[in-house]
């Protein structure tokens, strides 16, 4: 990043490289980046996002700043709308309702399994489906930029089984409720 007097004091300063030389279409964004931009004084810097934290302490040397300026907010949709890089979240409910399907027929399942073992084995293995739906919907995001929503179908989905346990715990001591 560049400053505009760089840019028009040298012929071959880095910037003009890119905008001229190179006989692309350009894009440049004229923003204030310093702590008293905005009409108020700071209110143009915004927190830092996590990522955007790690990005600057990978740099040699490191960015230490602790602001995100609104004009490094622009360059970054605009960087993703000319890539292409547009996140498709799936909406929530819809993983919900199809959690809440998925955790009644596991549960109808068990509940046809009469041997405690048999239902251990089947809990441990969807315990591990659990963690490989999570990684996988973070491999999704991370190459396809689809977000799949985790917590609330898996606590859904978990839901129905701790419900059911509760009840089989009952069931086994004879003081089951009618």
């Amino acid at each position: 990043m560049g400053s505009i007097w760089q840019l028009l004091e040298s012929n071959e300063s880095e910037l003009l490289a890119k905008t001229i030389l190179e006989k692309h279409p350009s894009i440049v964004i004229i923003a204030a980046r310093y702590k008293d931009a905005g009409l108020a004084p700071g209110e143009d810097n915004f927190p830092l996002p996590a990522a955007v934290n790690y990005w600057r302490s990978q740099k040699e040397p490191p960015d230490l700043s602790r602001t995100f300026t609104g004009g490094e907010i622009h360059t970054y949709m605009v960087h993703h709308f000319l890539n292409q890089r547009f996140v498709i979240p799936i909406p929530n409910l819809w993983l919900i309702g199809i959690a809440a399907l998925l955790g009644k027929g596991v549960v109808l399942m068990l509940e046809n399994r009469s041997q405690r073992q048999q239902q251990e084995v089947i809990l441990l293995l969807l315990f591990f489906l659990n963690l490989i739906y999570g990684l996988v919907s973070l491999q999704i995001y991370i190459s396809a930029a689809i977000l799949f929503p985790w917590f609330l179908p898996t606590l859904t989905f978990w839901i129905y089984i701790f419900l059911y346990l509760i009840n089989f715990g009952k069931e086994g001591t004879g003081n089951r409720e009618i």
